[in-house]
């Protein structure tokens, strides 16, 4: 799985390379002529911003060629020019689009204004992450564009990133194909949150792993769609999206020191607990500063680079130490996907210098599919144990219902005992219109069995004569042990006669059965049948003690109905 998961990133980053390439080479056509900077300000010299304009188109003034995107880098300088030339080989392509971070810019074309943003000038918070789309002028031969740029932060100026000139439908299509990394990852980082949430909230074994979880991949889910290209689309908020895609991208090392931290065992946490604390300070005084005004969302994404430099390889440190001494095969996973995630973010943090792809694309999400093996781990685990569970509560069911059983069921006969015969009458009585008859059978003479021939020989009789009273009745009828020798048998849907007959028929059984030697065992009935309205169970047990009482009286080893009749 590992390996599987590692090809998958290899291929996307190789397809990526490959392609980026052609797009730049296309894309690049119709700039003509080298690339010019220089540093400072017209308008603060008492120049005009025409001057330094005229100087570029004209090719005056100190202007030094670059090759560009590879601006020099200057500490103290906040503005810069930049100018170069562009031809009309392609007139159809006369859209300009670049992104500026942080940043603010005018463009001339020739030597009149045709786009600004913002006002060239320090402003709270700065301007945050935009690209820009300007439709160029008409123009014959070649013209000279020239940009005019000011940031807050000169030693990280990068002006106009991904600067290219191309129809507006080519142009927006590479927006697209710029997303194609965060589509690819967005869907699967939003299975992973379903996943984990579900289990989350239903009180999953590892729960602490999977908020941690849960909480990274919601701060990548939140960095992808704040460093998307279609975010301006949806809403054009260029400061809001560059805090919030740092603010995720700092808390991002925070949150995986955490996962790890929950998925060490106890010995080891005191180190991943420095480390995690020490990414927790870094972001407070990051944020702390951002408010305050000094930038600190900028340099603190630098400070976390350095930071990240000497903390992952200590966590993954820590996470070998726990796969070769504890066999964690938590720990295992993470250590996988912290190297992925670690060279990822390496290659993010060397493409911010060298430029060796769009600025805008990050390969860190890629990191996902490397925690792919971790989130199995974690749903495997807890359908385990949601196994074991299921199977301890089968058992406890199980024994449960023997011990309802038990305490329903005498233990000598096997028949209901007194306990069920209430609460089964007691749900049928209740029940609309019930229909039936109870039959009441005593064994005759059964104390002179017990003095005759012994207690044993008494519990043979009870268990025999059960046992073969059972044996003619159907699954819904019901056997009770009404107490001693006496037994009532719950007879639904059945008139009075019908269960006079059953009663009759159980008493030809029981008389013609060799249950002792040399002694015949007979037993007496009494049937009574429910009367609907008005009737109760004390009333039907009345009429069915005395229907028994008269077979009794008339000789015994008898059936007798209720006199009663309405």
């Amino acid at each position: 799985m590992f390996r599987k998961i590692l090809l998958v990133v290899l291929a996307l980053f190789l397809s990526l390379s490959f392609s980026m390439p052609a797009v730049r080479e296309v894309q690049a056509a119709a700039f003509s002529g080298n690339w010019y900077y220089r540093f400072g300000d017209a308008s603060q010299l008492r120049l005009g911003s025409e001057s330094w304009v005229q100087d570029a188109v004209h090719h005056t003034g100190d202007w030094q060629v670059f090759s560009y995107p590879h601006l020099p880098q200057s500490i103290s300088q906040n503005y810069v020019w930049l100018t170069t030339t562009i031809v009309d080989v392609y007139p159809w392509r006369n859209y300009l689009m670049f992104s500026t971070d942080h940043e603010s810019v005018e463009i001339w074309q020739g030597g009149k204004l045709l786009y600004s943003y913002g006002a060239l000038e320090p402003r709270y918070l700065g301007y945050g992450l935009r690209w820009h789309m300007v439709k160029l002028r008409p123009f014959q031969g070649e013209t000279q564009l020239t940009f005019r740029v000011y940031s807050d932060l000169p030693l990280l100026m990068q002006p106009l990133r991904d600067c290219t000139i191309g129809r507006d439908v080519e142009l927006t299509k590479q927006l697209f194909i710029n997303d194609a990394i965060y589509v690819a990852v967005l869907p699967v980082i939003l299975f992973f949150l379903l996943l984990l949430g579900l289990y989350y909230f239903s009180r999953s074994h590892h729960r602490l792993l999977h908020r941690d979880a849960m909480f990274y991949f919601a701060l990548m889910a939140g960095f992808i769609l704040a460093r998307s290209e279609v975010r301006q689309l949806c809403l054009d908020w260029p400061v809001f999206w560059k805090e919030a895609g740092q603010i995720c991208l700092l808390l991002l090392p925070l949150s995986f020191a955490r996962l790890v931290y929950d998925a060490l065992e106890m010995d080891k946490k005191r180190t991943a607990a420095y480390i995690m604390h020490a990414y927790g300070i870094l972001a407070v005084a990051a944020m702390a500063a951002e408010l305050a005004g000094f930038q600190g969302l900028e340099h603190g994404m630098f400070s976390a680079f350095l930071l990240r430099l000497v903390a992952q390889p200590c966590l993954g440190w820590l996470l070998w130490q726990s796969v070769c001494w504890r066999h964690n095969h938590y720990s295992l996973a993470l250590l996988v996907a912290l190297v992925v995630l670690y060279i990822l973010s390496m290659l993010d943090g060397l493409n911010l210098l060298l430029q060796w792809w769009p600025g805008s694309l990050f390969l860190l999400p890629l990191g996902v599919y490397a925690l792919a093996p971790f989130v199995f781990l974690l749903m495997r685990d807890q359908l385990n144990r949601e196994q074991q569970l299921a199977s301890v509560a089968l058992v406890l069911e199980a024994e449960e219902a023997e011990a309802v059983e038990r305490s329903e069921t005498d233990p000598l006969t096997g028949c209901l005992n007194r306990n069920a015969y209430e609460q089964i009458m007691a749900h049928v009585t209740h029940q609309p219109q019930p229909h039936f008859s109870l039959i009441m059978l005593d064994i005759d003479y059964f104390k002179h069995v017990n003095d005759t021939f012994g207690h044993d020989a008494g519990d043979t009789v009870l268990r025999s004569v059960t046992q073969l009273v059972r044996s003619h009745l159907q699954h819904q009828l019901k056997f009770f042990r009404w107490g001693g020798e006496e037994f009532v048998i719950y007879c639904p849907d059945m008139s009075l006669m019908e269960a006079a007959g059953l009663a009759d028929l159980l008493r030809q059984s029981v008389a013609e059965a060799e249950i002792l030697e040399d002694y015949t065992v007979t037993i007496s009935l009494g049937v009574a049948r429910w009367r609907q309205q008005h009737d109760t169970l004390q009333d039907i047990f009345r009429r069915l003690d005395g229907a028994l009482y008269q077979a009794k009286q008339q000789g015994r080893n008898r059936v007798e109905v209720e006199r009663e009749r309405r």
